[in-house]
C-alpha cells in the first residue's frame, strides 16, 4: 500500500520517500517529518508548490495517520533536475500556540473556561469543540497574555486531563481514564526491546509554592515608622499598601482624622493637591511639602489593607515515611516552585496539589517497539510483564513514534509512565521556563496551612501540616495540625 500526502486537502502525486516519521507527545503538538520528490510514481515531473502554513496530511490508503500545518520546507537537488523537499509539520494543536488569551476568570468549571474563553479564539482558525469535560471548578484562573496552548497546559496540570486538536480540527479535553488503549501489552502480543526504568529525578514529597501578592486582612490603626522628628516627611507601613481606608495624625494630645479628599495616590494626584500620598504596592506614605512636618511629640497611623507574598507548603507524609524506611534517612524530598503570576491563595493550593500529585511517586517508565497498530500518546495501556515484576499495571503512553516498516506496515516506538503520574514532562517544564523565576527574600511572605484542601489530593495521601523555617534565619516553634480538623493558619515570615 502506497503512503501518500495531501496538500491543502488535495491528494499530491509526489513520491514520498522512506524514512518519514510521526512523533506524538502527550499535550504537545505531534510532528511529521518526511522527504518528497517533485515527480510522481511514474517518474513524471510535477509542479510541487509548498509554503509555510499549508495544511498537510499523511494517508495510508484511506487511513489518515497525520493532519497538521507545514513548517520550514527545505529544497535541494536530488538527482539531475529532480528536487527533494524536506518537510516538517506540526499537528493542528499548533494552532493553540498562535493565539494569546488574556483573562481573569473566577468560580467556573474548567470545561466552561475552554468552551467560552479559549475555543472562541481558536474558532477563527477553524477549530471546533470535540469532547470537553467539565472537570472541576476553579476559584480563580489568571491568563496574562499567554498562548492558548499554555493555558490548556495549565488546566491540564490542575486537572490531569489531556488536550489535543485532532486531524479534523476538533479540540478535546478529557481525563486519562477515558482514553484506553485498544489492546493490553503482554508476552502474547508482538513487541521487542522492552525496557523498565525507575527514576526519581523530579520526585518530591514536600512541595513549596512561592507565588504573587495577595491582600491582607484590614490592619487597624497601625502606627507608621520611624517616628516624626520635625523634619521627616516619609514614613513606612508594615506591609506594602493596597488601599488606605483611614489616616490619622496625633496632634495636641488627640488623634485627628485626615479626610479622604486629602489622601492621594502618588503619580495620580499631583503634589500640592493632597496632604498625604501613597503608592499601591509600596510601604511608603509621604507628607506633602506644603505642610509643616510632624514633630517628635506627634505621630501618624493608618487603617489599610496590605499586600503579602503567598507561600504554600504541601507535605505527603505517607511518602516521606515510605522513603525514610527504604533509605534510612529523613525521607524528605523538597521542591520549591516559583509562580509570581498566581495571586490567589486557592489557585496556589490547586497548583501545588497538582505538582505533588504529579511528581509524588518514583517514576516507573517503560519503552518498547511493536508493529501492532492502535497505540497513541495519552492512552492508558495495561501491561502484564511478570519477568519485570509488572502485573497488569496501568501505564500512561507519553510518546509514540510511527515509522514505515516493510512494504505495507508500520513500526511503533512507545514510551510510557505509570498511570499514577500524568502529563508530558517536556511540555510542563517548557512552561516553567517562561516564568520569571525570582525569589524576593526581602519581601513579606505568607505561609498558608489549610487542612481543608486535602480532599484534592489522592485518597492514599496523608497530609501533615507544620510551621516551617523559611528563610533559614527565622525560627518558629514546631506545631502539627491534626488531619480532618477544620482549622487553618497563616504564618507571617520576614517580620
Amino acid at each position: 500500500m502506497i503512503n501518500r500526502i495531501h496538500i491543502n486537502g488535495e491528494p499530491s502525486p509526489c513520491v514520498l520517500l522512506q524514512g518519514w516519521s510521526v512523533d506524538q507527545k502527550i499535550n504537545t503538538p505531534a510532528e511529521f517529518i518526511c522527504k518528497v520528490l517533485n515527480i510522481d510514481y511514474d517518474g513524471n515531473h510535477i509542479d510541487l508548490k509548498l509554503r509555510n502554513g499549508y495544511k498537510i496530511e499523511l494517508y495510508s490508503g484511506n487511513q489518515k495517520l497525520f493532519g497538521g500545518i507545514l513548517k520550514t520546507p527545505e529544497v535541494e537537488q536530488y538527482s539531475g533536475n529532480i528536487l527533494q523537499y524536506s518537510l516538517a509539520a506540526s499537528d493542528f494543536s499548533e494552532l493553540a500556540y498562535r493565539r494569546y488569551i488574556a483573562a481573569s476568570i473566577i468560580d467556573t468549571t474548567v470545561g466552561a473556561i475552554i468552551r467560552e474563553r479559549i475555543l472562541p479564539l481558536l474558532a477563527e482558525d477553524g477549530v471546533t469543540a470535540g469532547e470537553i469535560v467539565e472537570a472541576q471548578e476553579l476559584r480563580k484562573a489568571n491568563f496574562n497574555w499567554i498562548y492558548c496552548g499554555e493555558a490548556l497546559n495549565y488546566l491540564h496540570n490542575i486537572t490531569g486531563c489531556n488536550w489535543w486538536i485532532d486531524c479534523e480540527k476538533r479540540l478535546h479535553f478529557v481525563p486519562n481514564s477515558m482514553i484506553l488503549s485498544p489492546w493490553a501489552l503482554s508476552d502474547d502480543v508482538q513487541h521487542s526491546g522492552f525496557k523498565h526504568t525507575l527514576e526519581h529525578e523530579q520526585y518530591r514529597n514536600i512541595q513549596y509554592m512561592q507565588c504573587g501578592m495577595t491582600r491582607t486582612s484590614i490592619q487597624q490603626w497601625e502606627v507608621l515608622t520611624p517616628p516624626p522628628t520635625g523634619e521627616r516627611r516619609i514614613f513606612f507601613s508594615r506591609y506594602p499598601v493596597a488601599q488606605i481606608m483611614a489616616l490619622e495624625v496625633f496632634v495636641n494630645g488627640a488623634w485627628t482624622e485626615i479626610t479622604p479628599d486629602n489622601i492621594g495616590i502618588e503619580g495620580l494626584n499631583e503634589r500640592g493637591t493632597r496632604h498625604w500620598y501613597y503608592t499601591f504596592g509600596s510601604k511608603t506614605i509621604s507628607q506633602d511639602d506644603k505642610l509643616i512636618p510632624l514633630t517628635a511629640t506627634q505621630s501618624i497611623r493608618i487603617t489599610y489593607t496590605g499586600l503579602v507574598r503567598i507561600f504554600v507548603r504541601m507535605e505527603n507524609f505517607t511518602e516521606i515515611t515510605k522513603r525514610a524506611e527504604i533509605e534510612g534517612s529523613s525521607g524528605k524530598y523538597e521542591r520549591l516552585d516559583i509562580k509570581p503570576g498566581i495571586d490567589n491563595r486557592q489557585q496556589a493550593i490547586e497548583h501545588g496539589n497538582s505538582l505533588i500529585n504529579k511528581f509524588g511517586e518514583i517514576e516507573d517508565r517503560i519503552s518498547f517497539n511493536t508493529e501492532v497498530s492502535g497505540l497513541a500518546a495519552g492512552q492508558l495501556l495495561t501491561v502484564n510483564k511478570p519477568d519485570f515484576d509488572i502485573g497488569n499495571q496501568t501505564f500512561l503512553i507519553e510518546t509514540v513514534e510511527i515509522k514505515p516498516a516493510g512494504s505495507n506496515g508500520f513500526a511503533y516506538s512507545v514510551r510510557a509512565i505509570d498511570g499514577i503520574s500524568v502529563g508530558g514532562w517536556e511540555t510542563y517544564f517548557a512552561g516553567l521556563i517562561t516564568d520569571k523565576n525570582e525569589i524576593l527574600i526581602d519581601e513579606t511572605v505568607t505561609l498558608f496551612l489549610d487542612i481543608s484542601d486535602t480532599s484534592s489530593l489522592t485518597s492514599s495521601t496523608t497530609i501533615r501540616f507544620s510551621r516551617v523555617l523559611f528563610p533559614s534565619d527565622i525560627l518558629f516553634p514546631s506545631e502539627t495540625l491534626i488531619p480532618n480538623e477544620s482549622t487553618s493558619q497563616e504564618v507571617i515570615l520576614n517580620e
